[in-house]
């Protein structure tokens, strides 16, 4: 039997034409749908308000990309009065399945840099790597910056379908009756009863539950509370204008308005199939 030749790559930066093909490729990724992964490019690298060319790195087999790292644009600020500067977010990792184990995300990581070396961003970043991602960036020399674990209220339901996974197989009923009791305690945003709700605040007028972000009134409350010179995100109104259009999402907002905006609660569920959606 004649050995498998290795796959020959070739690493190269983000092409138009190749869209289709990175679409098909984030199936693996986003979602399953090339129409909502299409909304999702345009809206993450097309009409990002810091960095306007799309920056994605790619590894080719035969013509065709077989794995992705983006960078898309972010501004932080630090210091106290506040200093502003965009840097660059590495995300949307992503090698197609019978290419993986080959050190490919290393070598795409390498050609980016040599890339975006001799270009105006002083930093890149990530702040949800996986654990593959996270070993390889480490390898490379990326610096950590600290650990932080999500704080999450896990519902019932969300518990019981994890503990799917460990029950003991007893024949077609049992796991069969669990998981249409789980489907069954799903609330989606999407079917939320905002006139219900609206009722149950109806004792409250400040707190109101609406469908679309107040942009330039919450970036004036982030403006009135300043800043104690921590590193955080710019949240200005262009901002939350670009945030609350991710299709990958769907929001509600809660907000504490009395003579003017001095409060508010953003509520975000993932639409993929990718997600997890019982949290």
């Amino acid at each position: 039997m004649t050995p498998r030749k290795p796959s020959t790559y070739e690493f190269i930066s983000y092409e138009p034409k190749l869209k289709p093909l990175i679409l098909e490729l984030q199936r693996n990724l986003w979602s399953s749908s090339a129409t909502l992964n299409a909304a999702y490019f345009d809206w993450k690298y097309g009409r990002n308000p810091y960095v306007k060319e799309p920056l994605i790195y790619l590894a080719m087999c035969n013509d065709k990309p077989i794995g992705m790292r983006g960078f898309f644009g972010v501004r932080w600020e630090a210091g106290n009065p506040a200093r502003q500067t965009v840097c660059l977010y590495a995300d949307d990792t992503v090698i197609a399945p019978e290419h993986r184990g080959n050190g490919l995300m290393s070598q795409i990581m390498a050609a980016a840099f040599r890339d975006l070396a001799g270009g105006n961003f002083s930093h890149a970043f990530n702040l949800s790597a996986g654990e593959v991602t996270l070993r390889s960036s480490l390898s490379m020399g990326w610096r950590s910056a600290g650990w932080a674990q999500p704080i999450r209220r896990q519902s019932w339901a969300a518990l019981l379908q994890r503990g799917l996974s460990v029950v003991e197989p007893r024949g077609p009923s049992l796991q069969g009756r669990m998981r249409l009791l789980v489907a069954s305690a799903r609330q989606s945003l999407q079917g939320l009863r905002a006139n219900r709700i609206a009722r149950h605040l109806r004792n409250n007028p400040a707190i109101r539950l609406e469908h679309t972000p107040r942009c330039a009134d919450m970036a004036e409350l982030v403006a009135r509370i300043r800043t104690d010179g921590r590193i955080r995100h710019v949240r200005d109104s262009e901002y939350f204008h670009w945030r609350f259009q991710n299709p990958l999402s769907r929001y509600w907002f809660l907000f504490w308005i009395e003579e003017r905006l001095d409060g508010y609660l953003v509520l975000q569920e993932y639409t993929s199939d990718r997600a997890d959606r019982v949290d």
